[in-house]
């Protein structure tokens, strides 16, 4: 229920079509309210889902520290599909993903579950990387014309220190050495999930003793920059992920 008042400075009497004029501009108005309601309810569902689906706390690791913190860049009520991980695996050995689904919404933090569920699954059972890109990909393309996402998994062997790491229109990782210099690591570009044709390139890096490699989500809606690393990487940070030493 609801009512709309007209203010006249004189006495006045409505005719009828001022009254028509005012029936239908209360009704347009009434349906805006609701549908700012629905939006607002759904974006709230949306940021419940999204903040459920990401990781409560990080693995505790034997050879590597890893530390995460989610920090919204715009509206705090705006959700959507980003996401990361780190996850064990055999030798000691750790993946660090970070991705981010192109879009706001339910459906967006939906498809984020379900990269990062089957991202975690194969990373599991320790799949090439080139394969794990390849059924996300198939994930992403199946979802319809419209939807894409980004992906970048770096897999660290601290015996080693070496990294092996994919990205499918993501961000480069930018590597933090101990003297406070930076440097972003050459790696080929693949275009998004979704909009890539595998198979996807791969490339492996050396990290400095007591370097930290970091990354943000953030992804661009314009194709054009999925070719331009340096362009992402000065984007505006939506959270920052996982990081390890």
């Amino acid at each position: 229920m609801g009512a709309s008042c007209v203010i006249y400075e004189h006495r006045h009497a409505f005719s009828h079509e001022e009254r028509t004029l005012f029936t239908a501009m209360s009704g347009m108005v009434a349906q805006a309210m609701e549908r700012a309601r629905l939006y607002d309810a759904e974006h709230r569902r949306a940021q419940e889902l999204q903040r459920g689906l990401l990781p409560r706390c990080l693995p505790a690791l034997p050879a590597v520290t890893a530390s995460a913190r989610y920090q919204p860049a715009g509206d705090d009520t705006v959700a959507d599909g980003d996401w990361y991980d780190v996850i064990p695996l055999s030798a000691e050995q750790v993946a660090l993903v970070v991705g981010d689904v192109m879009g706001h919404g339910v459906s967006e933090a939906v498809t984020m579950g379900r990269l990062r569920t089957a991202g975690h699954t194969l990373a599991d059972l320790e799949q090439p990387l080139d394969e794990l890109f390849f059924h996300l990909n198939d994930i992403v393309s199946g979802l319809g014309d419209g939807f894409y996402a980004t992906c970048l998994c770096i897999v660290y062997d601290p015996v080693s220190r070496m990294c092996q790491a994919i990205t499918a229109g993501h961000p480069p990782p930018v590597i933090l050495r101990p003297d406070g210099t930076s440097y972003f690591p050459d790696l080929p570009v693949n275009p998004p999930l979704g909009a890539a044709t595998p198979p996807f390139d791969t490339a492996e890096f050396s990290m400095p003793d007591g370097a930290i490699p970091r990354s943000t989500p953030t992804v661009s809606s314009n194709p054009a920059d999925w070719t331009s690393p340096r362009a992402w990487a000065a984007s505006p940070a939506t959270f920052a992920p996982p990081t390890f030493r």
